[in-house]
């Protein structure tokens, strides 16, 4: 619903709002809501060759960032996810104020200097995302420890951040993370910063570039795909600095492989790579939950956030669908 004390509404704000109305709807996909908004128009007489919005066009609406809103189709969006004719007319008379207070408004007084010096919404939300996220990872390794879980779940934060934000958030979040156990004094995590960022840059580039947030299936198959990249990054750091031992419950998987035969380096290669991928399952599925809680406007895009809904209803984006939010900025 449009909110009460609409004249201080910007673009943003009913980008947003059109964000969370979308994910209460149960996340239908860009297409779909043109397809309903191209019914809608048939019905009221408009010809089918003109009935169809672009899929472009209507996520366009959500986007942020907008410099120019059209009301009209605001209005056809939101009856798209099932407003009423009232609301919708709300919604149409919010995104006129909001383009009359856009166009009316003055230049900042060079007198006023709090305005320029407060920190952006966005940098703000950010900042806190960033924080939690260091936290998430301390909170899952010490989850490992106290219940002696043959996992890792110390990249959980590193998840949230490459796939909320983009890819070298998590990669930020990974480093400060091994940069604050490093400090206090837990030196042999050191090393293994390089298989942090890996999963960062997988998550983040998998998610967003390569489609891999659009579907459950897709989702299965990244976290399997960074359980992999994980592994083949942190066995040589196994090997060349802990002769393939760490005190990490996988050692016992090796020890096994080794006692029927199996080589040190083949060993803890599997060791690793069957830990890795239970461990990047149950650490992506948390990070999606994560994510699926945060407010839209924390979200620099609603890639997850979207899938979430569509999740929550059993639908998924079909594959032959050539418009995707991996052109939202990473």
């Amino acid at each position: 619903m449009p909110t009460d004390d609409s004249t201080n509404d910007d673009f943003d704000d009913i980008a947003s709002s059109l964000r969370e109305l979308r994910a209460r709807a149960g996340g239908p996909s860009y297409a779909e809501i043109g397809s309903r908004i191209a019914q809608a128009r048939i019905e009221r007489g408009v010809p089918l060759s003109a009935s169809a919005p672009a899929r472009t066009t209507v996520y366009d609406a959500f986007r942020l960032g907008r410099s120019r809103i059209n009301a009209a189709l605001v209005g056809e969006i939101v009856r798209a996810l099932g407003a009423d004719d009232a609301e919708a007319e709300k919604w149409e008379a919010r995104c006129g104020l909001a383009q009359k207070a856009r166009h009316a408004a003055p230049v900042p007084a060079p007198s006023v200097p709090a305005k320029a010096s407060a920190v952006p919404r966005s940098a703000m939300w950010t900042a806190v995302l960033i924080v939690g996220c260091v936290l998430l990872n301390f909170s899952g390794s010490a989850a490992v420890a106290a219940l002696g879980l043959p996992l890792f779940l110390d990249m959980i934060g590193t998840a949230v951040a490459a796939m909320a934000f983009g890819p070298w958030w998590g990669v930020l979040v990974a480093c400060g993370s091994t940069a604050i156990e490093t400090v206090t004094g837990t030196t042999d995590s050191l090393p293994f910063v390089l298989v942090n960022i890996a999963g960062a840059l997988a998550w983040g580039y998998g998610a967003r570039a390569l489609g891999g947030a659009r579907s459950l299936p897709r989702f299965l198959a990244l976290n399997l795909i960074v359980g992999v990249v994980c592994t083949i990054v942190s066995v040589p750091v196994l090997m060349m600095i802990f002769g393939g031992e760490t005190g990490h419950a996988s050692d016992q998987i090796a020890e096994g492989l080794m006692a029927s035969g199996e080589q040190l380096a083949p060993s803890v290669f599997t060791a690793n790579l069957l830990t890795s991928l239970a461990d990047k399952l149950i650490s992506g599925f948390i990070a999606l939950a994560v994510i699926g809680l945060l407010p839209a406007r924390m979200l620099t895009h609603d890639l997850v956030g979207s899938m979430v809904g569509r999740m929550a209803t059993g639908e998924s984006r079909r594959d032959g669908e050539t418009r995707t939010d991996a052109a939202l900025p990473a």
